[in-house]
């Protein structure tokens, strides 16, 4: 059986490629409108899929009897919460690059913190760290 973590993990190259493909356009006043427009729908797409999925994973999780289970379960669904909250990330972003001249204002912010993207999943160093759910929801 296929994670939903396995999913979002082979998804994050291609949400990357596409994030860093949309960032030089959003440099650039009324072209960022298009860019901003294609990351907003991007952060949309990546909210509704990180939401289902951590409903689904976090149902099941408190309904499975095998502990084991729960636990990975309920993993997986703080895994897909990150990917909502990358997602609404996206979609401030692209609101701010859809906005003439106020889109500039990424332009520092891709220099100074986010060209190296960093992986949550793969242990790589976090520049902003994402609450889990567990955090965010006593279980």
């Amino acid at each position: 059986m296929t994670k939903v973590s396995e999913i979002f993990d082979a998804a994050e190259p291609v949400c990357s490629a596409a994030e860093k493909a949309l960032n030089f356009p959003g440099y650039i006043p009324c072209v960022g409108t298009l860019s901003g427009g294609a990351r907003l729908i991007l952060g949309q797409v990546q909210i509704a899929l990180g939401a289902l999925c951590a409903i689904g994973t976090a149902v099941a999780s408190v309904v499975s009897e095998v502990e084991t289970e729960k636990k990975e379960l309920w993993t997986e669904a703080e895994h897909s919460l990150e990917f909502a909250v990358h997602g609404i990330a996206n979609c401030v972003r692209g609101t701010i690059e859809a906005m003439p001249c106020v889109n500039l204002i990424t332009l520092p912010y891709d220099f100074i913190n986010r060209f190296e993207y960093p992986t949550i999943r793969n242990g790589a160093e976090e520049l902003f760290p994402i609450p889990t759910l567990r955090s965010i929801i006593a279980f």
